[in-house]
């Protein structure tokens, strides 16, 4: 899977901000929205996960 930052501009002309981050059979997406809810809260999922193994 490709690491890093992607942006897919979707047939509507929307743009949708992807960030993918480490390796392993065990995938995890992240959505953010609503109040207060930026993709800030989920930057550190990655590193967090790959520190308690």
């Amino acid at each position: 899977m490709k690491q890093g930052t992607t942006i897919v501009t979707l047939d509507n002309g929307y743009h949708l901000w992807t960030n993918t981050q480490g390796t392993g059979d065990l995938h995890l997406l992240c959505l953010h929205g609503g109040p207060g809810g930026t993709h800030e809260y989920y930057e550190n999922f990655a590193q967090s996960w790959q520190n308690k193994g």
